[in-house]
């Protein structure tokens, strides 16, 4: 069995992110399970040569930095041709539609060229991902790439049973050959690491909270605004922007909403810490209130009907069809093809959090890698070229190698304006084979053509550095969490849906809490707080 255990940061800007509290630590009680010696040295943080100046400066671990234009005459940052022939095959979720096939995409057909491989992708949509990736993993055949889900029961030991021990590829100065990979912060690593073994490549994540998203163009029409002071003026709000005549409402998420609250009474996270003692969010008497409120305007019909059989996805394009004028959802969403193939992305804007009854709300900071990307196991010089691929696609903003991946061919995927790259609508189409969730170097805030975009969203993040939150449970394992975490999240939701809709009264959600510590809440608190008792050791 393996598990998170000991982890020594490297040096330097890179161990300057999120305020991970217990970093080096498990779910175990301490015991020698045969790799418990000294702790696993992380890959050594590089910034590489030749990046841009940033037009506005991030905060490690907090904000990304902001750019309004693309360098001209980029720099190529990473070897080319990196593999050696023949195929690579990835499986990876999507969010948006699906690309044309390779033999009719130009981007595609580039960046095989550009990689020197036939690259096959398996492309899953995001809701249907997990489910997929237990029937891949169980099958003999598994691709050479493969994004491993959010949550999954027993994944340390899948990793274990299944996929490569990358550690003496990538741990402290051996990173070095692939630095592109080197420029990854170091607390992202510190989720692909278990038991003092490196299991993954992570992608980055821009160090952001989930927001709420408002159509600027719907505030318009009702005379309203994102500057909401207090609770009561977020309801007004969503009472104004429903029209059900018209086939709108404001809301579309129930669980984003209760967050929402939970935001504005100062417990953004799962987990509240205090002096080394953790409480879960819904056994708060705040949780309930917030239940209590959703279910108020749920009632009064300010949210889609169909919201309760909605996903992300789903209620993405209900923005973009006006059919809600309010959105919760990752700010990474801001420009994600959803939107960007709707043109979108001008046109929204941010609500941010107030204090239940006034005064300044909270937002909670979010882990630092997206997904972990797994190699299943291999022999060593088919592990060493899949890393050479994974550095060309981690070559970070500004290279000639972002260039091509994320916008495609030029005058087929693109046309310049200026230094510009603006997508042409077969480029947009092309590009949704998503390369950048197999490799995800540091994220910026850019968006070509819209400096008035960069500079929203830039100034949204930097507007909320005075009320972040970290989660204290990142950089910290529970074993239970990782095999239990899906059941114990169907079950909360399901509660809450009920009482939302108003089959079950608020109060029945004490009999929900006991039955999810029973179930391995407690578990999860207990592991949680050894976890810290020996980060502090």
């Amino acid at each position: 069995m393996i598990t998170r255990r000991g982890l020594l940061g490297a040096t330097g800007a890179g161990a300057l992110g999120i305020g991970l509290a217990g970093c080096g630590t498990s779910s175990d009680s301490g015991g020698d399970d045969g790799n418990s010696g000294a702790p696993v040295a992380l890959p050594v943080w590089k910034e590489p040569e030749g990046l841009p100046e940033p037009d506005y400066p991030g905060i490690p671990g907090r904000l990304s930095a902001g750019y309004l234009s693309y360098p001209k005459d980029p720099p190529s940052l990473a070897e080319p041709h990196p593999a050696e022939g023949g195929t690579i095959s990835a499986a990876y979720p999507i969010s948006g539609g699906t690309p044309p096939p390779v033999d009719r995409n130009a981007y595609w057909q580039a960046i095989n060229e550009a990689l020197n491989t036939d690259f096959r992708a398996t492309l899953i949509p995001a809701g249907e991902y997990t489910a997929k990736f237990s029937v891949l993993v169980a099958g003999d055949d598994l691709p050479d790439l493969i994004a491993a889900p959010s949550t999954y029961a027993r994944l340390p030991q899948l990793l274990e049973a299944r996929f490569t021990d990358l550690t003496e590829y990538v741990s402290g100065s051996a990173i070095e050959e692939y630095p592109n990979l080197a420029y990854v912060a170091t607390d992202a690593w510190r989720g692909a690491t278990f038991d003092n073994r490196i299991f993954a490549i992570p992608q980055s994540k821009e160090p952001m909270p989930s927001v709420m998203f408002a159509r600027k163009d719907l505030l318009a029409e009702v005379g309203g605004s994102a500057d909401c002071r207090s609770f009561q003026e977020f309801r007004d709000l969503a009472v104004a922007l429903t029209r059900p005549a018209e086939s709108r409402w404001a809301l579309g998420s129930v669980t984003g909403v209760v967050q929402f609250l939970m935001s504005m009474f100062g417990h953004p996270n799962a987990w509240i810490e205090q002096d080394g003692a953790f409480t879960a969010q819904i056994e708060t008497p705040e949780y309930r209130q917030a239940l209590a409120e959703t279910a108020s305007m749920w009632a009064d019909g300010l949210f889609h009907p169909d919201a309760m059989a909605s996903d992300t996805v789903g209620q993405k394009h209900w923005m973009v069809a006006k059919a809600i004028a309010l959105h919760w959802d990752a700010i990474g969403a801001w420009t994600d093809d959803v939107f960007k193939q709707a043109k979108l992305a001008e046109n929204l804007t941010c609500i941010r959090p107030p204090g239940f009854d006034g005064g300044p709300g909270t937002s909670a900071i979010s882990k630092p890698w997206f997904r972990l990307m797994l190699m299943p196991k291999a022999e060593p010089d088919r592990v060493r070229e899949l890393l050479r691929m994974l550095n060309w696609l981690y070559a970070p903003f500004g290279s000639r190698e972002y260039l091509l991946k994320t916008f495609g061919v030029e005058g087929v995927d693109f046309t310049y304006d200026g230094s510009e790259p603006i997508p042409t609508e077969r480029g947009i189409s092309e590009t949704a084979l998503m390369m950048r969730y197999v490799g995800t170097p540091p994220v910026v805030t850019y968006q070509p053509g819209q400096p008035e975009v960069t500079k929203a969203r830039y100034d949204y993040g930097k507007s909320i550095q005075d009320i972040v939150v970290d989660d204290p449970t990142v950089g910290l394992l529970s074993e239970t969490e990782q095999n239990k975490s899906a059941e114990l999240g169907s079950m909360i939701t399901d509660a809450v849906n009920a009482i939302v809709s108003g089959k079950k009264p608020v109060d029945s959600f004490d009999d929900t809490v006991q039955t999810w510590l029973r179930s391995g809440g407690e578990d999860i608190r207990t592991e949680f707080q050894e976890s810290r008792q020996r980060s502090d050791r």
